[in-house]
């Protein structure tokens, strides 16, 4: 009965964190991101600004520049896909 009562807790628990909201990219990897694009356009980080399109793609901006990066989850890094100046 023990056992049983473990397991279903355990279960329960389980659930519930898979049901929670998760994000594909973690706060860490859009600051790495912002890092690289600062370099990327030549610009200072601190007028670099970055914002989701999709779950695995952001716009970033910056010194007049406009490119979306892509994450790759399976490498774990940021590719460029896109370049725009304005």
């Amino acid at each position: 009965m023990r056992r049983l009562l473990l397991l279903t807790a355990f279960s329960l628990c389980a659930c519930h964190w898979y049901r929670g909201v998760h994000s594909i990219v973690s706060q860490d990897d859009v600051e790495e991101l912002e890092s690289t694009a600062a370099d990327d356009l030549a610009c200072p980080e601190d007028r670099v600004e970055s914002r989701p399109l999709t779950l695995l793609t952001r716009i970033v901006e910056g010194c007049g520049h406009q490119r979306v990066y892509a994450y790759d989850p399976l490498r774990e890094r940021w590719i460029v896909a896109s370049v725009e100046k304005r």
